[in-house]
């Protein structure tokens, strides 16, 4: 006997959206961008590292996403499949241009990512900007591939299933791969976690 699949409310309702949004439906459509903008604007900005190029690839990814919704497959989730024609946009665009910036911006608007914390305290506060902007800075220093596949799960917490579908490699692969980039990581950070003992 199969396993039940239980959804959660909220995969209940992106699947009325979706099937709207099939449809043809603007208004359903929207929502599904009003879910998603600001997971899809940062991983442009992770590939692209410009916040305006980050803002019109995003776009660009969902004005593509709503022509193509004939051909998304029904019981699928929404975002992994926008991120591959996210995904997409900012390789060509980066081909196109030609140019790897030095290092990833750390302006006002990477202020809103989820760093685990808790911070009842100004002094906590200050403390935990400090290490998102060290962390920024070390991502900044890592391969793009270390970087995406980081975000992807650490931040973002996409499955591994999900990252093996969109990058299109094998589950084995996005492990080996996820080791590797945390292992960089560390490395580079090593000397800041040193400093705080």
């Amino acid at each position: 006997m199969g396993k039940e699949i239980v959804h959660s409310p909220e995969q209940d309702q992106e699947s009325i959206w979706i099937e709207k949004a099939r449809l043809g439906n603007q208004e359903a459509f929207g929502k599904l961008v009003k879910v998603h903008m600001k997971a899809a604007y940062y991983s442009a900005l992770n590939l692209v590292r410009n916040h305006d190029d980050a803002l019109e690839l995003s776009q660009e990814a969902f004005l593509r996403a709503f022509k193509n919704m004939s051909t998304f497959r029904q019981g699928s989730r929404f975002y992994p499949w926008l991120y591959k024609i996210l995904r997409n946009l900012c390789l060509t665009h980066l081909r196109r241009k030609v140019r790897h910036p030095d290092s990833i911006s750390l302006s006002d608007e990477e202020g809103d990512w989820d760093f685990p914390a808790d911070t009842p305290d100004a002094s906590e506060q200050m403390e935990q900007t400090e290490m998102e902007e060290r962390i920024w800075a070390a991502l900044g220093e890592m391969s793009p591939a270390e970087r995406e596949i980081l975000i992807l799960r650490d931040l973002q917490e996409t499955s591994y299933a999900e990252i093996s579908d969109v990058l299109g490699i094998p589950m084995g692969t996005v492990m080996s791969r996820l080791f590797n980039a945390r292992s960089r990581l560390r490395e580079i950070m090593k000397p800041y976690l040193q400093g705080d003992e």
